[in-house]
């Protein structure tokens, strides 16, 4: 199209009317007048757009163009990173070198034997050199993890590679069976892969040092077999998930170096036997026979190195029974002791015994008959115990008397998982306790119970049964933590409990903050919404 307009007069074309410049049109509100307003409607306009489509098509051809130098560019960086890669220092870290790195980046975790997308696997699927070099790692495989359900896949193979890779030490092994459904019961076929996979480690025996397995009892009865060729074993952790009655369990009777012995979901009828020379044995039966006492006061005797003995069991039916063997049994060097059952109590000497927690467990009441004779220990063993903790017991008059005899205690914890059921005796026994905890004498300042007190710690309730209110938690409570801390006795200061209301308001809470500030470590806890969360 002609850049012009034709004269309305001569009809001709001029090429360049007198038209206003495009910026005075546009600024100004004045209509064009028919010669400009036809000038902008056919050629003005028609002109800029031929230019924009001029300008679009020269765009997508650079775009296309942009494009294709872009993909051309990817790929000659590709080949230039591969060619780079050729170069790398990574190339030339020696094998020590990069057996470090593989060890640091485990971090000591266990391997998980069947799972070949986690742990050591991962660097096996690298490079060759990689490959070998883990390979040639022991300690990348000296730590094993198995955890059923092993699936459908036989585990054998895997299982074979990671004990010809560990070498000679399974510094330590675990082996656990999904027990959470249908109380830890297994079927058939999955306890017979579970046995299976038991009997190739136990082929390797002899290399483990520490274990620890949660299995049915007939799985576990296959260890006894390895009886004798326990020879680097050190500590050793079973779980029963099924707490089948096993019968004996002498698998570790004569193991050389075993010094750590932890049993726990046993039936009270398997009779474990222990060497001579263990350091630390725990057994959480909850109850058991006439026989049980005995055999829990016979491996103390026998038992010469003894530093640390947990045992959960006793007369909940409060049936009395004669032990066979009345006589004491006194052990020098039993500092730590965990124990409930006041037959067992009244027939030890513990000279050394420095740590003491009385309690069956978490779901079990402690019997009255514990704190009783607790008191006769202490005074007969002529221990001072620094460390004292009670579960599910209620702190009486006898649990007072303990408190009495132990003036050098250091650390208090007390624990009542079953508060819900027992509310009502424990309210007036911990509001008495916190009374008896603030007496001081009164020509030195010095507090009449535990002087040298330096921790506390409470733990109140289970998750999921909120109590609706602990009434002894008021303004006497803080004022003990005030007192002992003003005269710099304690250091820590831990309540956790799962109630609605306590008897504090904010103001006491902002008291135990400045506190906390000011140097003492005070942990306040309480439940919101299903969770526990931080008061102060």
């Amino acid at each position: 199209m002609p850049n012009g307009v034709i004269c309305c007069n001569c009809l001709q074309m001029d090429p360049s009317p007198q038209i206003p410049t495009s910026p005075q049109l546009l600024h100004t509100n004045d209509p064009p007048s028919e010669l400009q307003a036809a000038w902008f409607r056919n050629v003005g306009i028609p002109a800029i757009k031929d230019d924009v489509s001029q300008l679009d098509a020269s765009i997508r051809h650079v775009e296309a163009t942009l494009h294709k130098l872009r993909l051309e560019r990817a790929h000659l960086q590709t080949r230039a990173d591969a060619f780079s890669s050729v170069l790398s220092s990574i190339r030339r870290v020696p094998k020590e070198i990069l057996t470090r790195i593989f060890i640091f980046a485990t971090n000591g975790d266990s391997c998980d034997v069947l799972n070949i997308k986690t742990s050591s696997w991962v660097f096996m699927h690298v490079s060759r050199f990689w490959r070998k070099t883990a390979s040639s790692c022991p300690s990348l495989w000296s730590r094993l993890r198995i955890e059923a359900p092993l699936g459908r896949r036989d585990p054998s193979s895997l299982l074979s590679t990671v004990l010809h890779l560990s070498d000679r030490t399974i510094n330590h092994l675990t082996f656990t069976c999904d027990d959470d459904d249908e109380g830890g019961m297994v079927d058939a076929d999955h306890e017979k892969m579970l046995a299976d996979v038991l009997c190739v480690l136990l082929e390797h025996s002899s290399r483990w040092e520490r274990i620890s397995c949660a299995l049915p009892t007939n799985v576990l009865a296959l260890l006894s077999a390895a009886r004798g060729r326990f020879d680097s074993l050190i500590s050793v952790s079973l779980r029963c998930s099924d707490s089948g009655e096993l019968g004996t369990l002498d698998a570790f009777e004569i193991a050389p170096k075993l010094s750590e012995a932890s049993f726990n979901g046993f039936h009270w009828k398997t009779e474990i036997r222990i060497p001579r020379h263990l350091v630390a044995y725990s057994d959480t039966r909850p109850q058991g026979d006439t026989t049980l006492t005995p055999c829990y006061l016979d491996m103390v005797r026998r038992s010469l190195r003894l530093e640390t003995f947990r045992v959960n069991h006793c007369d909940t039916e409060g049936l009395s029974y004669m032990i066979t063997q009345p006589l004491r049994v006194t052990h020098k060097s039993l500092r730590r002791l965990t124990a409930c059952d006041d037959l067992f109590l009244e027939n030890l000497v513990l000279p050394a015994l420095d740590t003491m927690n009385i309690g069956p467990g978490d779901r079990r009441e402690c019997p009255p008959s514990a704190c009783v004779v607790v008191p006769d220990l202490i005074v007969r063993s002529q221990c001072s115990l620094t460390s004292l903790s009670l579960t599910n017991a209620v702190p009486d008059s006898n649990f007072i008397r303990i408190l009495q005899l132990t003036p050098q205690l250091r650390s208090l914890h007390l624990r009542f998982p079953l508060w819900i059921d027992r509310s009502r005796v424990y309210e007036s026994h911990m509001k008495m306790l916190i009374i008896r905890l603030a007496e001081r004498e009164k020509l030195t300042g010095v507090h009449v119970l535990v002087p040298q007190l330096r921790e506390l710690r409470i733990e109140i309730g289970r998750r999921n049964e909120l109590i609706d209110e602990l009434v002894f938690l008021d303004r006497s409570f803080i004022d003990l933590i005030r007192m002992r801390w003003s005269l710099d006795m304690f250091s820590s200061v831990r309540f956790e409990g799962w109630a609605r209301w306590t008897r504090l308001d904010e103001r006491h809470f902002q008291e135990l903050k400045r506190m906390n500030g000011e140097g003492l470590k005070v942990v306040f806890r309480t439940p919101s919404k299903g969770v526990m969360v931080d008061r102060v």
